[in-house]
């Protein structure tokens, strides 16, 4: 069957069910299928960038992906029609709610992940499409969340597809500077900071992701008050502090420049890419090696060779 009409069986059967439901787009009386549609786009747009995208799979998914979770659809009815990896793509991308709200995105997303990248794909582009002005009943606390819980689906999905990651990350800065709050000071904390005369580079956590950055926007990353022009900052979304600081080195000789600030609670875990660093060959003349023996073990003096075979 080709593209487009896979593309028409499904839309088909998503707007009759959510139809059945009398489903509108939030905060709109728009019918819901324009929602679908949406993130079928963005996912036909993706996938013709995409080397080896399953298009004909995500589009079904895409245009899918909400009936388990919103309408009186069946998993059975799904696998009768479009197939067990559809339906099970679109089971994956629903959240359970037998679950406490609070662990519902969570335990979504790493069900996505074990599919392939295409529903990881479909995920990303569902947000994207909705980061649009919120509903007019929302309050301040669920416009923040909101915005937080795409940053979550950014770390735990931007592996996924690198367009769609792009496209995302951008929807969530201009949702920050025209709805949320910035995420306060209290919510920041600097892990791990190396510079030189050319500026510093910074590890940080941002309530539960990890970032860094090249610049000083990260304590402004998702400030609304800030321009796209501001906005320099090189810094991923990451999940933990082993992801972040493998992205971190893949990307800079962090430990080639002077260090100026380690967290306490992070020093161990800095410590062992520290040796594992300096076990290179290509690494062993650093000009910052004496800061950051002293940086990370308070003693200049002892040979950091002996310390790595330890």
């Amino acid at each position: 069957m080709q593209l487009q009409d896979l593309y028409q069986e499904a839309i088909k059967f998503a707007t009759a069910k959510h139809l059945e439901q009398d489903q509108k787009l939030p905060g709109t009386n728009l019918p819901y299928v324009v929602h679908l549609s949406n993130v079928a786009m963005e996912i036909l747009v993706a996938g013709s960038h995409t080397d080896k995208f399953d298009t004909r799979f995500a589009v079904q998914v895409a245009l899918l992906h909400d009936t388990l979770e919103d309408t009186a659809t069946t998993r059975k009815e799904l696998v009768t029609r479009f197939g067990k990896e559809v339906a099970d793509a679109v089971a994956a991308l629903s959240k359970k709610p037998k679950l406490p709200k609070a662990e519902q995105m969570a335990d979504s997303l790493k069900r996505i992940r074990r599919l392939r990248s295409e529903v990881w794909a479909v995920k990303l582009a569902d947000r994207i499409t909705n980061l649009q002005a919120p509903p007019p009943h929302w309050d301040q606390q669920k416009i923040n969340d909101y915005r937080d819980e795409a940053i979550q689906i950014l770390a735990a999905l931007r592996e996924g597809n690198d367009d769609l990651a792009g496209r995302l990350e951008d929807k969530i800065m201009e949702y920050s500077k025209m709805f949320a709050e910035p995420i306060s000071k209290k919510d920041r904390t600097c892990l791990l900071e190396a510079g030189g005369e050319g500026g510093s580079i910074q590890l940080v956590q941002i309530k539960d992701y990890f970032l860094f950055s090249t610049d000083e926007t990260m304590l402004l990353e998702f400030d609304p008050d800030l321009t796209l022009e501001d906005l320099k900052s090189e810094s991923d979304a990451y999940n933990s502090f082993d992801e972040a600081m493998v992205g971190l080195l893949a990307r800079y000789r962090i430990f080639g420049l002077y260090p100026i600030a380690v967290h306490p609670d992070f020093r161990e875990k800095v410590i062992a890419y520290y040796r594992e660093y300096c076990a290179h060959e290509e690494h062993q003349d650093q000009w910052a090696r004496e800061d950051w023996d002293q940086m990370l073990y308070g003693d200049p003096d002892t040979d950091t060779h002996k310390r790595i075979e330890m």
